[in-house]
C-alpha cells in the first residue's frame, strides 16, 4: 500500500509540472486518503495544500486545512512540512482577504513555527496585518525583536525574507514624513 501512495503521490506531481492541474490533485488527494505512515501523510497533505494554492484553488485549501487544523498542530513541535503547510493556508488567507481570521491564526501558529525563513514570513504578514489592514503601531513595534531574533538563525544574512520583514517594521514604525 506504501508503494501505492508514493506512486499516486509522484504520478500528481508530474501532472502538476505538466501543468494538468485536476489530474495532479486527483492524484495527490488519493495519495492522501490512502496514506497511513504519519511522515508521508504530511508530505501527501502539504503537496495537496500547494497545489490547490498554485492552481488558485485557495478557499478550497483552506477548506481542507481548516478540517484537518487539529490534526495538525496537536504536537508540541511541528515538522517542517506542517510548518511549511500552514504558511501555504496562511498565503491562501492572504489571498482571499480573510484578515480577521488571518491574524488570529499568524498569532496562534507564530509560536509553533521553528524554521526562522517561515516565521519571517508569519511575521511578515504580521507587520503587514498589524500596520495595513488594522491598523495597530505597538504590535508592529512589538515585532521588532521577534524579527531581529529569528533573523539571527539565518546564516544569509542578505536573505530576502529577513530583509523584507525588517524593512516591513521599520517602514510601518517610521514616523510620517512632513512635507
Amino acid at each position: 500500500v506504501y508503494k501505492r501512495q508514493t506512486i499516486y503521490n509522484n504520478i500528481g506531481l508530474v501532472y502538476s509540472e505538466l501543468g494538468d492541474k485536476k489530474k495532479a490533485l486527483r492524484f495527490v488527494s488519493l495519495a492522501f486518503t490512502q496514506s497511513e505512515k504519519e511522515e508521508f501523510k504530511e508530505q501527501t497533505f502539504h503537496n495537496l495544500i500547494y497545489l490547490h494554492y498554485r492552481s488558485g484553488s485557495y478557499q478550497e485549501a483552506i477548506k481542507i486545512v481548516e478540517a484537518n487544523f487539529d490534526n495538525l498542530v496537536h504536537r508540541e513541535e511541528l515538522s517542517k512540512c506542517v510548518q511549511k503547510t500552514l504558511l501555504h493556508y496562511v498565503r491562501c488567507l492572504e489571498k482571499v482577504n480573510k484578515t480577521d481570521v488571518l491574524i488570529k491564526v499568524v498569532e496562534k501558529l507564530s509560536p509553533l513555527i521553528s524554521y526562522p525563513e517561515y516565521l519571517l514570513e508569519f511575521y511578515i504578514g504580521l507587520v503587514y496585518l498589524y500596520a495595513v489592514e488594522s491598523p495597530n503601531k505597538h504590535g508592529v513595534v512589538g515585532l521588532i525583536d521577534p524579527i531581529l531574533k529569528a533573523s539571527d538563525n539565518i546564516s544569509d544574512k542578505s536573505n530576502s525574507v529577513m530583509v523584507r520583514a525588517i524593512n516591513n517594521c521599520l517602514l510601518y514604525t517610521s514616523p510620517s514624513p512632513r512635507d
